[in-house]
This record gives C-alpha cells, sequence and structure tokens, in this order.
C-alpha cells in the first residue's frame, strides 16, 4: 500500500512539473502575460486532475499542487526579467 502511494505522488509531482514547464516555455514563446496565465491554470487544473484520477492520497495532492505552485511563480518570475 505504501509503494502505490509513493508511486503515485511520485507520478502526480512528475507531471506537476512537466507541465509547469509547458506553462514556462508557451509563456516564452507567446511573450504574453495572458498566455502565462492560461497555461498556469491549465497546468493547475492537469495537475489536480491528474492527482485525484491517481486516487492520491491529501498529501499527494498537496505535494503536487505545492511543487506547481513554485514552479509557477519561477515561471513568473523569469518571464518578468525576461520581458523586462
Amino acid at each position: 500500500m505504501a509503494l502505490a502511494s509513493a508511486l503515485a505522488l511520485t507520478a502526480a509531482l512528475a507531471l506537476a512539473s512537466a507541465l509547469a514547464l509547458v506553462a514556462s516555455v508557451l509563456a516564452f514563446a507567446l511573450a504574453s502575460a495572458l498566455a502565462l496565465a492560461f497555461a498556469l491554470a491549465l497546468a493547475f487544473a492537469l495537475a489536480l486532475v491528474a492527482a485525484l484520477a491517481l486516487e492520491a492520497s491529501a498529501l499527494a495532492l498537496a505535494s503536487a499542487l505545492a511543487l506547481a505552485s513554485a514552479f509557477a511563480l519561477f515561471s513568473a518570475l523569469a518571464s518578468a526579467s525576461a520581458f523586462a
């Protein structure tokens, strides 16, 4: 049971990381604050759906969203400095 939970957590975190990276690349490619907001909203929604679909625990869900939030903040700061 613990192994399944760890695998679900790992999968949710990996997906959240990948989606945050895609959001960052999309924001740089489109050079638009609206594109950044849309990409980040999509990343959050998909990370949430993925965590729920994997039947992850509340801790796994919180971890996935916290990681996605951290990458979103990093992406927003990187985008702001790149576009300035």
